[in-house]
């Protein structure tokens, strides 16, 4: 169960619960200021109060209280980490292009997984996770440190994890507005600003979002989508996410 508690000005105030008979959990999401601020909120299920947590797992995506995903980022490390080693002691047997495969279909889902939500995080994590595809492309090519890890990715075909983050969300973006495959409860999240005001305007690509209420919220970048085609130019939808 999600519940909303309040919005305010240092940020949003929120709090997830999920309710048994026997286990019952709560936490408070809300940015650094507003956690320091916050008075301490008790929440009973019955005649016992719920036990509130910094962080917690749902879905595979660790959730904390400020929403800076480090606990997500260590536990992708932990799952990966294992997988590298392996890799490691079979990478005398194998052939890079094998290698690469196993690569793809064992790591890399783990380091793609959540992204969705997880995706905007510090520099810091996203420079961790970066390390990570890099010592893999090492392990597959059989280079030391000193490589150039442009060099590496070019040899492989693969993106830097940021920009395949990026390409995801984009893919998404692309399947709800054309409503292809997309999931149900994001059918007609975002609409053409022309197409809302019922007349042509000097840009007829540019999407119109729902405003945001959060300060992370607000970050954007603007990326290309393809409306009808994924590379065709002409067709391509200016979007903020």
């Amino acid at each position: 169960m999600s519940t909303r508690t309040r919005t305010s000005d240092t940020g949003f105030v929120g709090m997830a619960s999920f309710v048994t008979q026997k286990k019952s959990e709560a936490i408070i999401i809300a940015s650094h200021k507003a956690l320091k601020t916050n008075r301490d909120i008790n929440i009973f299920y019955g005649d016992s109060i719920v036990k509130q947590q910094r962080h917690f797992k749902y879905l595979g995506v660790a959730v904390d209280k400020s929403l800076s995903w480090n606990n997500h980022v260590s536990y992708i490390a932990s799952r990966v980490y294992p997988k590298l080693k392996i890799l490691n002691r079979i990478s005398s047997f194998l052939s890079p292009t094998i290698l690469l495969k196993i690569y793809k279909m064992t790591i890399l889902p783990i380091l793609d997984y959540g992204c969705i939500v997880w995706g905007l995080c510090s520099k810091k994590n996203s420079d961790f996770l970066e390390r990570l595809q890099n010592k893999a492309m090492r392990i597959i090519l059989r280079t030391n440190h000193l490589t150039c890890t442009q060099s590496m990715r070019e040899r492989l075909g693969l993106l830097t994890l940021f920009n395949r983050r990026r390409y995801l969300r984009l893919q998404l973006v692309y399947k709800i507005v054309n409503d292809y495959h997309c999931p149900r409860q994001l059918q007609g999240y975002f609409s053409l600003r022309s197409e809302l005001r019922c007349k042509a305007l000097r840009d007829g690509r540019e999407l119109h979002l729902p405003r945001y209420k959060t300060a992370m919220g607000s970050q954007h970048s603007s990326m290309p989508l393809q409306r009808n085609g994924m590379t065709s130019p002409k067709n391509s939808v200016l979007v903020k996410c």
